[in-house]
């Protein structure tokens, strides 16, 4: 049952004080919860309770008390003694590896010690629950204020303090046991993977030794055989550029021959084609004068037919002249009988809207005709005197 400051009965306007020397106290909650609290000394005690309140307090103890002894009798197994032994614990683990190496099924097995365990825990909790309210109802009785539970209650938080101290520190050390591990693990697969690779580049080594020596030998068989094939083709080579050249040569007699043949015929052609041209210069040196002296008579026809041609078109730029200016005078007076048009009608229709405007005044204003005749037959008598 967990209760609250306000709910306390000691959080009322009476307090109590009391001081208590814990000696030894100690409290495992790994696996069964108990408490063992001794040598507890009360140094001062001061108790404000009355004797109807305690009572009160006292029967509500009891009752705790004999509901807590049922839920004891519920249980199957009840164990009398709080404290674990190691061979308890042993004989314990023991039967719960034997059951799961007899058993098929792993999830069962588990259900099995998860039930056992929660079995025990029960069993150790109201054991415990049960010294506690004897202890208080005791105190109740002898000295009227709740030590053992305040004590219980510190005690409580200091040991679940020191257990999560505890467990930070073996999560930080997991962490770091991992982390050296991963490291370790790391380190040994470079160290296998760079023996690896020595072993390999070794082997690779001696391959490449003796391949070279394999291949050193066989380029020595093939140099000797390739100079001695050398030697045969450059023999032979000789002798066939002895041949080729022979050959050339008898060529090029021919070509000669051929070359001289064919500068003779070149020659005899350019002088048969030089007697031609000049015969045919002599054609068109005569045909040229006389075609010359045609040209020139009908030259002379027509610059006297220009000379003719270049008085009419004076004349007739003469006319065109006279007859522009005529047009010009004409376009003029025309331009100006339009303007004189547009400003009359303009004149027209303004003084059309003067006369509209002054019409809408003398109606607006009831002057001149529009005035009503009432006001006329006045004005007109006034006028008579």
């Amino acid at each position: 049952m967990r209760m609250s400051k306000t709910d306390a009965p000691w959080s009322n306007s009476r307090h109590w004080n009391c001081r208590v020397n814990r000696t030894s106290v100690y409290m495992n909650s790994s696996e069964d919860t108990s408490v063992k609290l001794t040598d507890l000394t009360i140094v001062e005690k001061k108790s404000e309770f009355f004797p109807l309140e305690r009572n009160a307090i006292l029967s509500v103890l009891e009752e705790c008390s004999d509901a807590l002894a049922i839920y004891q009798h519920t249980l199957k197994k009840p164990v009398t003694n709080i404290n674990i032994g190691v061979d308890h614990l042993l004989q314990r683990y023991s039967h719960c590896e034997k059951k799961q190496l007899l058993s098929h099924d792993p999830s069962a097995t588990l259900r099995d010690i998860e039930n056992q365990a929660a079995f025990h825990k029960l069993q150790k909790d109201s054991l415990y629950a049960k010294k506690l309210l004897d202890d208080t109802k005791d105190e109740m009785r002898e000295y009227g204020c709740f030590a053992v539970l305040s004590a219980t209650v510190e005690t409580i938080k200091e040991k679940n303090n020191n257990d999560k101290v505890l467990l930070r520190r073996s999560e930080e050390m997991s962490k770091a046991v991992a982390n050296l591990r991963r490291i370790l693990k790391t380190e040994a697969e470079t160290n296998s993977q760079e023996e690896e690779r020595c072993k390999e580049r070794l082997r690779d080594i001696r391959n490449e030794m003796d391949t070279l020596e394999i291949t050193a030998d066989a380029e020595l068989r093939y140099l000797d055989a390739w100079e001695r094939s050398r030697c045969e083709q450059m023999s032979l080579r000789c002798k066939m550029s002895v041949e080729s050249m022979r050959d050339d040569l008898k060529n090029c007699l021919d070509r000669k021959k051929k070359e001289c043949r064919v500068n003779e015929e070149i020659v005899r052609y350019l002088l048969e084609n030089i007697s031609l041209n000049e015969n045919q210069i002599t054609y068109w040196q005569q045909r040229y004068d006389t075609e010359a002296k045609t040209y020139e008579t009908e030259i002379c026809q027509l610059r006297s037919e220009i000379e003719t041609r270049q008085e009419l078109v004076g004349k007739l730029k003469e006319e065109f002249l006279g007859k522009q200016e005529f047009i010009d005078a004409y376009l003029a007076e025309k331009e100006a009988i339009r303007k004189r048009r547009e400003r009359e009608e303009h004149e027209r229709t303004s003084a059309i809207k003067i006369q509209a405007w002054w019409r809408g005044v003398m109606v607006r204003r009831k002057l001149g005709p529009y005035r009503p005749e009432e006001k006329r037959k006045k004005r007109a008598v006034k006028t008579k005197k």
